[in-house]
C-alpha cells in the first residue's frame, strides 16, 4: 500500500487485503505470508483463518493483533517490523519456535512475546523497552538463540541468567561500570553459550570461563574510557576458552590478550573489530 493514500484508502486497502486473507484461508493451502507497506495500521486478526500457515513477514506502521491465533498449530516463524499492538485475548500462535520483532516505538516489551513455550529463537531489535517490561523474558526457558539489539539502558540480567540453554547472545548493551557486574554474573550461568556478541563496558571476566564458547567478538565505542586511558581491555590471562575458532577485537586488545592467545589452540579466524 503506497504511503501517499488518503486514510480512506488506507482502510479500504486494508480491508480488501484481509479479504484476500479470507479467500486463502478458505483454500486452506497457504503456507507462506508477506505483507509490506500496508498502510499505517494492519488487522492481523484475518490471519486466524490461515489454518495452514507456517511462515509470516509483516511490516507496518503498527501491527494490530485483534484475535486469538493459538489455533494456528503450523507457524513456526514469524518476522514483524512495526509497533506490535494486542487486544484482548490475543495471543501469537503458541507453536511459534522463531521469532524477529523490529519495533521502534515500544517503551515496553510485549507480554505476549514471553507466552510462547517453544520459542528457541527470538531476536528484538530498534524498542526502547524497560528492563522491568523483559523481566519475563525468564519464562522462554526453551530459548537457545537470543539477539538483544535494543536501545536500552540496562537488561534484565537476572532474567537472562535463567536462560541456561542458550547457546548464541548477542547484545548491544552498553552497562555504565556499576552494572558491568551483573553481566558478568549472568555470563557465568550461561554455560552452554558456543557465540556470544558484546558491545562496550569492558571484557566481561566470565567470559574466559565459558568452556563451549567457539566464537567472542567485543566492540567497543569510539568514546571508550578505558580506550581513552590507554588502558585497552584484554582477555583474562587464565581461561577455559580452549574450544574458540573465531575472535573479534580491536587490534588494541587483541595485542593485550596476547597471553590468553596463546592458550587458545582451537583458534582458526582472529579479526579486528573496528570502532
Amino acid at each position: 500500500m503506497p504511503h501517499w493514500c488518503t486514510p480512506a484508502q488506507h482502510v479500504q486497502l486494508a480491508a480488501a487485503a484481509a479479504g484476500c486473507l479470507a479467500a486463502c484461508g478458505a483454500g486452506g493451502q497457504l503456507e507462506e505470508l508477506r505483507l509490506s507497506s500496508l498502510g499505517t495500521t494492519m488487522p492481523l486478526g484475518s490471519l486466524a483463518a490461515l489454518t495452514r500457515l507456517r511462515r509470516l513477514h509483516a511490516v507496518c506502521d503498527t501491527l494490530s493483533f485483534t484475535a486469538e491465533l493459538s489455533p494456528l498449530t503450523d507457524v513456526q516463524y514469524m518476522q514483524m517490523h512495526g509497533d506490535p499492538r494486542f487486544e484482548a485475548p490475543a495471543r501469537l500462535p503458541s507453536s511459534l519456535t522463531c521469532l524477529q520483532l523490529s519495533d521502534t516505538r515500544s517503551d515496553a516489551m510485549p507480554e505476549q512475546l514471553t507466552l510462547l513455550p517453544g520459542l528457541q529463537r527470538l531476536s528484538l531489535s530498534a524498542g526502547n523497552y524497560s528492563a522491568a517490561s523483559m523481566a519475563p523474558l525468564s519464562r522462554l526457558t526453551a530459548l537457545t538463540h537470543l539477539v538483544l539489539d535494543l536501545d536500552v539502558g540496562s537488561l534484565p540480567t537476572a532474567s537472562l541468567a535463567s536462560l541456561t540453554r542458550l547457546r548464541f547472545l548477542r547484545t548491544n548493551w552498553r552497562p555504565d561500570p556499576p552494572a558491568r557486574h551483573l553481566l558478568d554474573a549472568a555470563l557465568q550461568a550461561l554455560q552452554r553459550l558456543t557465540c556470544l556478541s558484546l558491545a562496550s563496558g569492558g571484557i566481561p571476566p566470565a567470559v574466559g570461563g565459558l568452556p563451549l564458547l567457539q566464537c567472542f567478538f567485543w566492540q567497543p565505542e569510539e568514546d571508550d574510557e578505558e580506550e581513552q586511558a590507554g588502558q585497552p581491555p584484554a582477555l583474562p590471562r587464565t581461561h577455559s576458552l580452549h574450544s574458540l575458532r573465531c575472535l573479534g577485537l580491536p587490534w588494541r586488545s587483541a595485542a593485550a590478550s596476547v597471553p590468553a592467545l596463546a592458550a587458545m589452540p582451537a583458534l582458526q579466524e582472529l579479526s579486528q573489530v573496528c570502532f
